[in-house]
């Protein structure tokens, strides 16, 4: 693991912010019960131990302007699967100044958080308040959409403005949050799998769809 983080930081000076670890052990969920180093340490204090290097190899470089992130999914609710590992996580690596950002991928609603196109957003709020509190800001890192079966059978005209009302109400809580420093899509533009469909807001070519341009406007009025 040293070996691993030594060499990813070393051999790329010029990148100021790593995901040190992604996605760690989770009981309920069955593939990430293999995680080798959950297993090994007999606990998540491999996390710390990882932060650890990240950041003695960064001091080492002299490069005091990287920024360590830990990342995980469905934890931007306080019921998520993730959410209260991340919280101990967080709090773990905060007591030794390990981590400057956490990361909330916001699947939705792969992971809920949407209800006939209404983001729980007070959920999400509180969630991001949290970490407000703590002094660690919040990076969304895989915003995406994955409609229901209801919302498939919508006219192209129905659902594109569906996805822009999610699409801004997610940015509009992040702007008022005064915690989010930074928005991800998971990818540039929808995908399209076997099982399953995720959009963005650009279309399988790569062009502006209309949710693309409501969440340039409402980034646009949260400047004012």
């Amino acid at each position: 693991m040293r070996k691993r983080i030594e060499y990813a930081i070393r051999s790329h000076p010029d990148i100021q912010s790593w995901v040190v670890v992604n996605e760690p052990y989770d009981l309920n969920n069955p593939d990430r019960q293999h995680d080798p180093f959950y297993r090994v340490w007999g606990g998540f204090s491999y996390i710390q131990e990882a932060f650890h290097i990240a950041r003695t190899t960064a001091d080492e470089m002299g490069r005091t302007d990287v920024k360590l992130i830990f990342n995980d999914t469905d934890n931007h609710r306080a019921n998520g699967g993730t959410t209260q590992a991340t919280r101990e996580i967080v709090q773990m690596l905060i007591q030794e100044n390990l981590i400057d950002y956490v990361g909330m991928q916001m699947h939705f609603n792969q992971w809920g958080g949407v209800t006939n196109g209404i983001v729980d957003t007070d959920t999400i709020a509180n969630e991001i308040a949290y970490y407000k509190n703590l002094g660690i800001p919040v990076l969304i890192t895989e915003l995406t959409y994955e409609p229901t079966e209801a919302e498939l059978e919508m006219t192209e005209k129905e659902f594109n403005e569906r996805l822009s009302a999610i699409f801004a109400q997610v940015v509009r809580v992040a702007i008022e949050s005064g915690n989010v420093q930074q928005i991800t899509f998971w990818g540039l533009t929808d995908k399209w799998l076997e099982d399953i469909n995720w959009y963005m807001i650009f279309d399988k070519n790569a062009q502006p769809k209309q949710s693309y341009y409501i969440v340039l406007r409402t980034l646009y009025e949260g400047m004012k």
